[in-house]
Protein backbone atom coordinates (compact mmCIF):
# COMPACT_ATOMS: atom_id res chain seq x y z
CA UNK A 1 0.00 0.00 0.00
CA UNK A 2 1.29 3.45 -0.86
CA UNK A 3 1.60 6.25 1.69
CA UNK A 4 0.08 9.69 1.64
CA UNK A 5 2.86 11.52 -0.17
CA UNK A 6 0.55 12.15 -3.07
CA UNK A 7 -2.50 13.20 -1.03
CA UNK A 8 -3.68 16.81 -0.66
CA UNK A 9 -3.50 18.83 2.57
CA UNK A 10 -7.20 19.60 2.86
CA UNK A 11 -9.75 17.86 5.00
CA UNK A 12 -9.50 16.23 8.38
CA UNK A 13 -6.03 14.66 8.84
CA UNK A 14 -7.33 12.31 11.53
CA UNK A 15 -9.95 10.92 9.19
CA UNK A 16 -7.28 10.11 6.64
CA UNK A 17 -5.19 8.31 9.25
CA UNK A 18 -8.10 6.16 10.34
CA UNK A 19 -8.39 4.75 6.85
CA UNK A 20 -5.00 3.06 7.27
CA UNK A 21 -5.00 2.10 10.96
CA UNK A 22 -5.64 -1.55 10.07
CA UNK A 23 -2.18 -1.77 8.52
CA UNK A 24 -0.15 0.87 10.35
CA UNK A 25 -0.17 3.08 13.39
CA UNK A 26 0.56 6.79 13.09
CA UNK A 27 1.01 9.48 15.72
CA UNK A 28 2.80 12.80 15.15
CA UNK A 29 4.66 12.03 11.90
CA UNK A 30 4.74 14.75 9.30
CA UNK A 31 3.52 14.09 5.77
CA UNK A 32 7.07 13.44 4.50
CA UNK A 33 8.18 10.98 7.21
CA UNK A 34 4.83 9.26 7.52
CA UNK A 35 5.44 5.47 7.84
CA UNK A 36 4.24 3.57 4.82
CA UNK A 37 4.30 0.09 3.40
CA UNK A 38 5.05 -0.53 -0.28
CA UNK A 39 4.93 -3.78 -2.20
CA UNK A 40 7.37 -3.94 -5.11
CA UNK A 41 6.97 -6.70 -7.64
CA UNK A 42 9.72 -7.59 -10.09
CA UNK A 43 8.62 -8.80 -13.48
CA UNK A 44 11.02 -10.24 -16.01
CA UNK A 45 10.91 -8.25 -19.26
CA UNK A 46 9.11 -9.83 -22.17
CA UNK A 47 11.81 -10.49 -24.77
CA UNK A 48 9.35 -11.78 -27.33
CA UNK A 49 9.96 -14.72 -29.61
CA UNK A 50 13.45 -15.75 -30.63
CA UNK A 51 14.65 -17.46 -33.76
CA UNK A 52 18.07 -18.87 -34.54
CA UNK A 53 19.42 -19.63 -38.00
CA UNK A 54 22.76 -19.97 -39.75
CA UNK A 55 24.12 -18.27 -42.84
CA UNK A 56 27.20 -19.68 -44.56
CA UNK A 57 29.69 -17.96 -46.84
CA UNK A 58 32.77 -19.57 -48.33
CA UNK A 59 35.01 -17.36 -50.44
CA UNK A 60 37.25 -14.29 -50.34
CA UNK A 61 36.50 -11.70 -47.68
CA UNK A 62 38.53 -8.64 -48.54
CA UNK A 63 39.14 -5.75 -46.12
CA UNK A 64 37.22 -2.49 -46.39
CA UNK A 65 40.39 -0.66 -47.37
CA UNK A 66 43.44 -2.19 -49.01
CA UNK A 67 46.24 0.24 -49.79
CA UNK A 68 47.78 -2.32 -52.16
CA UNK A 69 44.75 -2.27 -54.47
CA UNK A 70 43.69 1.02 -56.16
CA UNK A 71 40.02 1.82 -55.67
CA UNK A 72 39.54 -0.84 -53.01
CA UNK A 73 38.09 1.63 -50.52
CA UNK A 74 34.40 0.98 -49.87
CA UNK A 75 34.22 -2.48 -51.45
CA UNK A 76 30.68 -1.80 -52.72
CA UNK A 77 30.95 -4.55 -55.33
CA UNK A 78 32.15 -7.13 -52.79
CA UNK A 79 29.46 -6.15 -50.30
CA UNK A 80 26.69 -6.48 -52.85
CA UNK A 81 28.06 -9.85 -53.91
CA UNK A 82 27.62 -10.93 -50.29
CA UNK A 83 24.03 -9.62 -50.30
CA UNK A 84 23.18 -11.67 -53.35
CA UNK A 85 24.85 -14.71 -51.81
CA UNK A 86 22.92 -14.44 -48.51
CA UNK A 87 19.71 -13.61 -50.37
CA UNK A 88 19.37 -17.20 -51.55
CA UNK A 89 19.72 -18.53 -48.01
CA UNK A 90 17.35 -15.96 -46.51
CA UNK A 91 14.76 -16.66 -49.21
CA UNK A 92 14.94 -20.34 -48.28
CA UNK A 93 14.55 -19.40 -44.60
CA UNK A 94 11.34 -17.48 -45.36
CA UNK A 95 10.08 -20.60 -47.14
CA UNK A 96 11.12 -23.33 -44.68
CA UNK A 97 10.78 -21.72 -41.23
CA UNK A 98 7.23 -22.42 -39.95
CA UNK A 99 6.71 -19.00 -38.37
CA UNK A 100 8.17 -17.00 -41.24
CA UNK A 101 6.43 -19.10 -43.85
CA UNK A 102 3.03 -18.61 -42.22
CA UNK A 103 3.63 -14.87 -41.87
CA UNK A 104 4.83 -14.52 -45.47
CA UNK A 105 1.67 -16.19 -46.77
CA UNK A 106 -0.69 -14.13 -44.60
CA UNK A 107 -2.74 -11.41 -46.29
CA UNK A 108 -3.10 -7.89 -44.93
CA UNK A 109 -4.51 -4.58 -46.02
CA UNK A 110 -2.35 -1.49 -45.38
CA UNK A 111 -4.15 0.95 -43.12
CA UNK A 112 -3.51 4.40 -41.59
CA UNK A 113 -0.88 4.60 -38.89
CA UNK A 114 -3.41 4.43 -36.05
CA UNK A 115 -4.48 0.88 -36.95
CA UNK A 116 -3.06 -2.35 -35.57
CA UNK A 117 0.70 -2.72 -35.96
CA UNK A 118 2.08 -6.07 -37.10
CA UNK A 119 5.71 -7.26 -37.36
CA UNK A 120 7.43 -5.29 -40.07
CA UNK A 121 6.59 -1.84 -38.77
CA UNK A 122 3.57 -1.40 -41.05
CA UNK A 123 -0.01 -0.72 -40.00
CA UNK A 124 -2.17 -3.39 -41.55
CA UNK A 125 -5.36 -5.32 -40.96
CA UNK A 126 -5.59 -9.11 -41.45
CA UNK A 127 -7.62 -10.02 -44.52
CA UNK A 128 -8.74 -13.12 -46.37
CA UNK A 129 -6.53 -14.19 -49.30
CA UNK A 130 -7.39 -12.31 -52.47
CA UNK A 131 -9.44 -9.60 -50.72
CA UNK A 132 -9.61 -6.24 -52.56
CA UNK A 133 -6.70 -4.02 -51.61
CA UNK A 134 -4.98 -6.81 -49.66
CA UNK A 135 -1.45 -8.10 -50.21
CA UNK A 136 0.76 -10.74 -48.69
CA UNK A 137 2.99 -9.69 -45.82
CA UNK A 138 6.11 -10.05 -47.97
CA UNK A 139 4.69 -7.79 -50.68
CA UNK A 140 3.75 -5.11 -48.17
CA UNK A 141 7.20 -5.27 -46.61
CA UNK A 142 8.81 -5.02 -50.05
CA UNK A 143 6.65 -1.99 -50.89
CA UNK A 144 7.96 -0.29 -47.75
CA UNK A 145 11.56 -0.81 -48.85
CA UNK A 146 11.77 0.30 -52.47
CA UNK A 147 15.10 1.94 -53.20
CA UNK A 148 18.08 1.95 -55.58
CA UNK A 149 16.29 2.35 -58.94
CA UNK A 150 13.10 0.63 -57.86
CA UNK A 151 14.60 -2.50 -56.30
CA UNK A 152 12.40 -4.05 -53.61
CA UNK A 153 13.91 -5.47 -50.43
CA UNK A 154 12.42 -7.72 -47.74
CA UNK A 155 14.51 -7.22 -44.58
CA UNK A 156 14.19 -9.84 -41.88
CA UNK A 157 15.24 -7.53 -39.03
CA UNK A 158 13.81 -4.00 -38.91
CA UNK A 159 14.16 -1.36 -36.22
CA UNK A 160 10.68 -0.03 -37.02
CA UNK A 161 9.24 -3.40 -36.06
CA UNK A 162 11.15 -3.57 -32.77
CA UNK A 163 13.32 -6.46 -33.93
CA UNK A 164 16.93 -6.91 -32.85
CA UNK A 165 19.63 -9.28 -33.98
CA UNK A 166 22.73 -10.83 -32.41
CA UNK A 167 25.54 -12.33 -34.48
CA UNK A 168 27.91 -15.15 -33.60
CA UNK A 169 30.55 -15.17 -36.35
CA UNK A 170 32.80 -18.20 -36.92
CA UNK A 171 35.68 -17.01 -39.10
CA UNK A 172 37.77 -19.87 -40.52
CA UNK A 173 40.86 -19.55 -42.72
CA UNK A 174 43.18 -22.17 -44.19
CA UNK A 175 46.55 -21.18 -42.72
CA UNK A 176 49.07 -22.13 -40.09
CA UNK A 177 48.24 -21.35 -36.46
CA UNK A 178 49.03 -17.74 -35.61
CA UNK A 179 49.30 -16.52 -39.20
CA UNK A 180 45.82 -15.03 -39.07
CA UNK A 181 47.14 -12.40 -36.65
CA UNK A 182 50.55 -11.94 -38.25
CA UNK A 183 49.68 -11.89 -41.95
CA UNK A 184 45.92 -12.24 -42.19
CA UNK A 185 45.28 -8.62 -43.04
CA UNK A 186 42.90 -6.21 -41.35
CA UNK A 187 40.44 -8.50 -39.58
CA UNK A 188 38.22 -5.64 -38.35
CA UNK A 189 37.75 -4.27 -41.85
CA UNK A 190 37.04 -7.73 -43.24
CA UNK A 191 34.24 -8.15 -40.70
CA UNK A 192 33.03 -4.65 -41.60
CA UNK A 193 32.58 -5.78 -45.21
CA UNK A 194 30.64 -8.83 -44.00
CA UNK A 195 28.33 -6.75 -41.79
CA UNK A 196 27.63 -4.26 -44.58
CA UNK A 197 26.79 -7.20 -46.83
CA UNK A 198 24.06 -8.20 -44.37
CA UNK A 199 22.19 -4.89 -44.53
CA UNK A 200 20.15 -3.20 -47.25
CA UNK A 201 21.99 -0.75 -49.52
CA UNK A 202 21.25 2.91 -48.86
CA UNK A 203 21.56 4.14 -52.45
CA UNK A 204 22.57 3.06 -55.95
CA UNK A 205 26.28 3.59 -55.27
CA UNK A 206 26.20 0.67 -52.83
CA UNK A 207 25.09 -1.75 -55.53
CA UNK A 208 28.66 -1.92 -56.78
CA UNK A 209 27.78 -1.25 -60.41
CA UNK A 210 24.81 -3.65 -60.49
CA UNK A 211 21.56 -2.23 -61.82
CA UNK A 212 19.45 -4.81 -59.98
CA UNK A 213 19.71 -6.03 -56.42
Amino acid sequence: MRGLAGADNTGDRGARLNRYESTMRASVYSEWDFPRTETLRLYEPDEGGQMEFRLIYQGPLRPERDERIPGASGRAKDKHKLRKHFHRQLRELWTQHPGLSALAKSWFKPEPEDSQVYPGGASMTPMSPGSPGAKTYVDILADLNIRCNGNRFVPLVREAAGFTCALDILFLRRDNPGHLIKSGGDIDNRIKVLLDGLRMPKDVSELGGHSEA
